[in-house]
């Protein structure tokens, strides 16, 4: 629970969460890339949907294989986001 009016977002820069953390959260929350700089800086992993508007940049395209298709995968990309 958070208190009235106060941003769901920034208690995760604050977390003291164990290295074996994973956050999955909405697109609110990938907007803030520092954020998540300083979730992956603490050693905690993160799952987030980006807006379209996002910068991604691509650096390694990983090839499906018949599972990943029958299962839906459409893509498996390894990127970095924001200014990198």
């Amino acid at each position: 629970m958070k208190e009235k009016g106060a941003s769901e977002r920034y208690p995760a820069r604050r977390c003291s969460r164990p290295a074996s953390f994973f956050y999955v959260a909405d697109r609110y929350y990938a907007e803030v890339y520092g954020l998540l700089k300083q979730i992956d800086e603490k050693g905690c992993g993160f799952l987030m949907r980006l807006r379209e508007s996002a910068k991604v940049n691509e650096e390694q395209v990983l090839e499906l294989d018949e599972a990943d298709r029958e299962a839906g995968v459409i893509s498996d990309t390894m990127c970095t986001s924001g200014n990198t």
